[in-house]
């Protein structure tokens, strides 16, 4: 943690002429080295509370697309008799809600000594634990697996801690025919995101992102009616990112572009990539630190290795809020009180056909 303060604010020891305690509050000048503001969680909906421990939501297919005049079924001649025909099963996503919490205790001596720049020092520490508690939200609900906590609520189960899905799990599990975010029912082939596309190795040219995997992911993506209008978000880590910059720089490998000013010759331009004009639609591309960087060895690598670039709609996901950052006081005990700041709640995302993973991204092709 590192405090900003500013030049009218004066150290304790300093403080010739002022009461002992005039003490002037910094808590808003606290800032956190670590990155916890991020795209993702800033641009999806908030939805409404969770009724249930495991939060469930339907999710109907309409059905594919006809692709020959045999396929189209609501012809009929006229006078002709209706009969009774089967309809389609809907099915049910599911995700658990997720309880974060830190906790911290304040000594008596610590909350009345005269602290230069903190005036209580149990609202310092809530404001700094809040933003600890952000920064992971924002990476549990891009990375983590859903833990089904088998034994049961509050059985402490080693390891098995109630746990949501976060948006890569839902992509992969689905993908992959798993049933894990599936409450009942089955996920039609149609609606599920690019299956082809969510490995450990993007292709045999041992991973390495091409021009031709982005457009064969929005071109499927496209064609399953993921394209909701025309513009798709992109979340990638600073690996990934750089190697879409360059694969779309004007020349293949360069990472600057020249424009000629009279009588000074060549200037660079640095090029960073934030919207990439494809036949399908345009992709805004964002920095996210949640997102799996790139590999630094083979494809088979594992863990924080695998490269990854999320292709998503962000008007399908929803941040279902069951308590909103609450402090409250637990029991005290000995000289100190302590204290817990809360969040408990869940993601939804009611469009699985319109997300897409590509995973094991090891670089730009030469």
């Amino acid at each position: 943690m590192s405090i900003i303060g500013s030049t009218n604010i004066l150290h304790s020891g300093s403080q010739t002429g002022q009461p002992q305690d005039n003490k002037q509050s910094v808590t808003d000048a606290v800032t956190d080295l670590t990155p916890w503001q991020v795209p993702f969680l800033a641009m999806i909906n908030r939805g409404t509370a969770p009724t249930a421990r495991v939060h469930q939501w339907r999710c109907d297919h309409g059905g594919s697309r006809p692709t020959t005049t045999t396929d189209v079924t609501s012809t009929f001649n006229e006078g002709d008799d209706y009969t009774n025909e089967g309809i389609d099963n809907h099915f049910f996503l599911k995700n658990n809600l997720h309880l974060f919490a830190k906790i911290f205790s304040i000594s008596h001596t610590m909350e009345d000594l005269q602290e230069w720049g903190i005036d209580s020092r149990i609202d310092y520490e809530t404001v700094k634990a809040s933003r600890k508690l952000i920064r992971d939200v924002c990476f549990m609900i891009m990375r983590s697996a859903l833990d089904e906590q088998s034994a049961g609520p509050n059985s402490n189960s080693t390891n098995k801690k109630r746990m949501m899905g976060g948006l890569r799990s839902m992509i992969t599990s689905l993908s992959a025919g798993a049933t894990t975010h599936v409450a009942n029912g089955t996920v039609a082939t149609a609606a599920r995101p690019y299956a082809a596309h969510i490995t450990n190795d993007l292709s045999a040219s041992a991973g390495l992102l091409r021009v031709q995997d982005i457009n064969t992911m929005l071109g499927t993506l496209w064609d399953r009616g993921g394209v909701d209008g025309d513009m798709i978000y992109a979340l990638a880590n600073k690996g990934p990112k750089r190697y879409v910059s360059e694969l779309f720089a004007p020349n293949q490998g360069s990472s600057s572009i020249f424009r000629k000013t009279i009588g000074a010759g060549v200037q660079p331009i640095n090029l960073k990539v934030d919207i990439i004009e494809t036949e399908f639609c345009d992709v805004h591309m964002m920095l996210d630190w949640t997102v799996k960087d790139s590999a630094a060895g083979t494809a088979s690598t594992t863990g924080d290795d695998e490269g990854d670039l999320l292709f998503f709609d962000p008007s399908a996901l929803y941040l279902k809020t069951l308590r909103d950052f609450v402090l409250f006081e637990l029991a005290k005990v000995g000289s100190s009180n302590k204290y817990a700041v809360e969040w408990e709640g869940t993601l939804e995302w009611d469009r699985p056909n319109g997300a897409g993973l590509l995973q094991g991204i090891l670089g730009a092709a030469s």
